[in-house]
């Protein structure tokens, strides 16, 4: 399958005429003609706006997977956070894995709502580990190598633009 053909299946199963989806995507007419023809293709920034208004991931638009959206999507924070624990020793990890399930099952318990702030751990920097608990999970980190520089600042240019950064 072409990406013109894929287009076309997802504009139609969408249930979006042509002229309908050149104004929800805002683009010419011929334009959007030419890439359901495969005579021309989109810009990054239309590609993405396309991809959104279709509801898929843009590897998908693009034939490069079958899978429409990856099943997770993962924030800024999120990326962080699995980034660090994957730097973790087995014992750090351990504790991470026993502080997450505490946190939980309290939750679940009725004790309240997972603590949630737009400034990162801000919420739950009130978590006392004992002495004995590694470096890591008591809030100190190890520097990161170049490697795993590299890879966050790839991830970080996958899932984030500027723009849609917080502001502090």
């Amino acid at each position: 399958m072409t990406f013109g053909q894929r287009l076309v299946e997802l504009r139609e199963e969408q249930g979006y005429t042509r002229q309908q989806f050149c104004q929800k995507v805002e683009l010419p007419y011929n334009t959007y003609r030419n890439y359901e023809a495969d005579a021309r293709e989109p810009a990054y920034a239309v590609l993405c706006r396309i991809a959104n208004v279709l509801n898929v991931s843009t590897d998908y638009l693009l034939c490069r997977t079958d899978i429409r959206q990856p099943a997770l999507q993962l924030d800024e924070e999120e990326s962080r956070l699995i980034l660090n624990f994957r730097r973790l020793d087995s014992r750090g990890k351990a504790t991470v894995n026993a502080s997450t399930a505490s946190q939980l099952s309290y939750c679940e318990s009725g004790g309240g709502a997972i603590p949630v702030s737009k400034g990162g751990f801000d919420a739950i920097t009130h978590l006392h580990l004992p002495a004995s608990a590694p470096i890591a999970a008591r809030g100190g980190v190890s520097p990161i190598s170049e490697e795993d520089q590299r890879d966050a600042e790839k991830i970080s240019r996958m899932f984030f633009s500027e723009e849609g950064k917080d502001k502090e």
